[in-house]
């Protein structure tokens, strides 16, 4: 018995010692298998990633520039197999340049919000058992460039935040809480000079939303702080970086608060800029050929933030964040001249896939993530 009983303890430590030795002399490769969802969405500048029929997987809501269409993409995960089924919300949106989804009249489905740049206009499309209702927010909205959503004044309604290109304006919209919204506007500014893209967070952690914006022609990143009392102040956390396109919140450094990311298509470089108070330190990323969006989420599930970016000249890339903010380029795609990029779980597997939208190439597309380990 002794004598089985020590050949039993021997396995047992050669296999734990096999096991360490793999871990010790291993590396996680990540890899993506490309699903193209279409290649015949003339323009589509835009793509982003939303459950929209509520049924637990992740669908796609796309705008196409040159063919005016508003549509969505429903998803039907079935074993291995991923499949979109398109569906068009509208196709008379002059210049379509951007998208969201949210619950404007609070009846539990999601309706959308768009913007139309050629068209001047703001509006919000009613979903009524997937029959859309067009509701114009405003025209003569020079340049529309994005519209998103929150309940920006705490009152139990949703509110919107737009932005300007050509007018240079940023303003937000208050809804007065009506089944059928009606919204004031209240100017933030009219000299924004270009002011393409703002995004919603809560990044001072008071409990109340704030704003981020980019100014193209006026090459700012701005935050605007809420007051709590239906103003915002602004904070200007670049005023030197050219031809700023997109901006993102995220606690890139790990030390509990949120950071700023950038896209300068000018200049060809994606950022972050550390929180320090009231100060914004600027760490550069990487050098890339004209980004047009940039994102981020922890995509290896190392326990830190990566980032997400696309190249309008050139690629679509990931970059590896070591943990202390050094980060490592891995190219998705070469030659997709992305003009979107974020990332969602469409498998339902539990990690992050890709979704990447080209209007150059008119095609919208999702890099499914897997990993294996390497032994060397």
């Amino acid at each position: 018995m002794n004598s089985l009983w020590k050949k039993r303890v021997s396995a047992i430590f050669i296999i734990l010692f096999l096991v360490m030795i793999t871990i010790h002399f291993s590396t996680l490769s990540v890899e993506f298998e490309k699903i193209l969802v279409t290649n015949e969405f003339d323009g589509a500048i835009e793509a982003y990633p939303v459950d929209f029929d509520i049924d637990g997987d992740m669908d796609i809501l796309g705008v196409s520039i040159r063919d005016n269409q508003l549509a969505w993409w429903e998803n039907s995960v079935e074993s291995d197999n991923l499949t979109f089924t398109k569906h068009i919300i509208a196709d008379d949106v002059i210049g379509a340049s951007w998208i969201r989804a949210t619950d404007m009249d609070l009846d539990g489905d999601l309706d959308i919000i768009a913007t139309a740049y050629e068209a001047d206009e703001l509006a919000w499309w009613e979903n009524d058992a997937m029959s859309f209702i067009k509701h114009p927010i405003a025209t003569e909205y020079d340049g529309a460039g994005s519209i998103n959503a929150a309940d920006l004044d705490l009152d139990g309604d949703i509110d919107l935040v737009s932005t300007s290109v050509l007018g240079g304006n940023v303003d937000w919209w208050e809804n007065t809480g009506q089944n059928t919204p009606i919204f004031i506007r209240h100017r933030l500014t009219s000299n924004f000079s270009g002011a393409k893209f703002s995004y919603i967070d809560d990044f001072d952690l008071d409990g109340d939303q704030d704003l981020i914006t980019t100014g193209w022609f006026i090459n700012k990143i701005s935050l605007w702080e809420n007051n709590g009392s239906r103003g915002f102040i602004e904070r200007i956390i670049v005023s030197d970086y050219s031809s700023a396109h997109g901006a993102f919140t995220a606690d890139i450094d790990g030390d509990g608060d949120l950071d700023t990311l950038g896209a300068s298509y000018s200049s060809n470089s994606i950022d972050w800029f550390e929180t320090d108070g009231d100060e914004f330190i600027r760490h550069s990323i990487a050098s890339f050929n004209s980004p047009t969006n940039i994102f981020a989420m922890d995509i290896d599930d190392d326990g830190d933030m990566d980032i997400l970016s696309t190249e309008y000249n050139g690629q679509i890339s990931w970059f590896e964040n070591d943990g202390k903010q050094e980060f490592s380029e891995h190219i998705i795609q070469e030659n997709f001249r992305g003009t979107s990029c974020y990332a969602a779980d469409f498998d339902n597997d539990g990690d992050l896939d890709v979704l990447g939208s080209s209007s150059p190439i008119s095609e919208i597309s999702i890099w499914l993530f897997f990993k294996k380990s390497i032994l060397f």
